[in-house]
Parts: structure tokens; C-alpha cells; sequence
């Protein structure tokens, strides 16, 4: 199986003006498909730490937001769901082939990696998790 961010399977959940597809991202749907994997959905951190229109202080980008205790705090109690849930399945016999993060600017689901480990740039929920 590969957990996957909750807008790779649903577009709706981008912020306004930044979905790429009409529903969701076909072309990766069609590989997990292909492949036959199961999909676990994760959870969009800006959308359920800061609402589907991304409420925040006016001049505040969505990562200024995250990136505070409060918005680290949210996403690290997504991140805790979703380990729960992988270890669920780690220990009923699945194997986890990936975990796939976001867009290389998303401020909460990107993923910049050095040396197999995930470093500046990338999303504050992939951070926590």
C-alpha cells in the first residue's frame, strides 16, 4: 500500500485557484491502479488547520501559519493519525511502499530530501510526520 496526500486523490482540496485536475490526479491513480496497491488517503493539514479557505492574518502565507506552535501542533496530531494507522497495517501484514508527499512549494506536504532525510523546504506536516 502507499499513503498518499488527501490532494493527489481530491483536487477540491487544494487552495483556491491551485488544483492541476478537475478531481483528481489521474495519472497517479492510474500507476497505484496499475500496480495494484491500496491507497491510504492522508489528511490535508492546510485545509484541517486552517479551513478549506485557508483562514489566516492578512500578509500571512499558508507556511507562515503552519509554521507556528499551533499550526506545528495540528499537523503533528495528523501525523500521529497516520502513523497509527500505518503501523495498523505494518503489523496486520502489509507492506507501506511509500508515502507520497506534495508539490515542492506546498507549505504542508512538500518533500526536499539530502541523504534520505527530509530537510528545509520541505511542508510542516511532512516535517512532523
Amino acid at each position: 500500500m502507499v499513503a498518499v496526500i488527501n490532494c493527489v486523490l481530491n483536487q477540491n482540496a487544494r487552495a483556491s485557484g491551485a488544483a492541476v485536475f478537475p478531481g483528481m490526479n489521474i495519472q497517479v491513480v492510474d500507476v497505484l491502479k496499475k500496480h495494484g496497491v491500496g491507497v491510504l488517503q492522508m489528511p490535508c493539514p492546510e485545509m484541517t488547520c486552517l479551513g478549506l479557505p485557508r483562514s489566516r492574518p492578512e500578509g500571512a502565507s499558508i507556511r507562515d501559519v503552519l509554521d507556528t506552535p499551533k499550526g506545528r501542533e495540528c499537523c503533528r496530531q495528523l501525523s500521529v493519525s497516520v502513523v497509527d494507522q500505518i503501523q495498523e497495517f505494518l503489523e496486520n501484514g502489509f507492506k507501506v511502499l511509500a508515502i507520497l508527499g506534495g508539490d515542492v512549494d506546498s507549505p504542508g506536504c512538500a518533500v526536499h530530501l539530502s541523504t534520505g532525510r527530509i530537510v528545509e523546504g520541505s511542508g510542516v506536516f511532512m516535517k512532523e510526520l
